[in-house]
């Protein structure tokens, strides 16, 4: 295949899977909006998921009864507050595809910034 088939089918897989409720096994709820994801995707590509869905012993494979408890456990819808929809769905375009496309524009300070200990950043976004 050429590169810019590879490419197109690359695009084309990320588009069905990124915010897509085909086979998506886990929802997040921001800014009251829907995300749909994959826990094995996200689990795969991120510490923190991994964590967040397998807990602090994630699973070397998923054949144990506990594993298997814990994975099917994890449903529902999860709700997010520390991002905004727009950055989440940033966040899964780089999970899903190794990068991310921003287009720049002036960024309010949230409210709570500094109350999360990102005075450092405040500026940044503010700018």
């Amino acid at each position: 295949m050429t590169n810019s088939v590879e490419e197109s089918l690359s695009l084309d897989y990320l588009n069905l899977l990124i915010n897509g409720q085909s086979f998506s096994d886990v929802t997040f709820s921001v800014e009251g909006r829907l995300v749909h994801a994959h826990r094995c995707i996200l689990a795969a590509r991120s510490l923190f998921f991994c964590k967040f869905f397998y807990g602090s012993d994630p699973p070397q494979t998923v054949t144990s009864s506990a594993s298997v408890a814990r994975v099917a456990s994890v449903g529902g819808v999860v709700p997010v507050n520390s991002v905004s929809y727009e950055v989440l769905l940033l966040l899964l375009q780089f999970l899903y595809g190794g990068q991310v496309s921003i287009v720049p524009h002036k960024h309010e300070l949230r409210s709570n910034c500094g109350d999360r200990g990102c005075l450092a950043h405040a500026v940044h976004c503010s700018r």
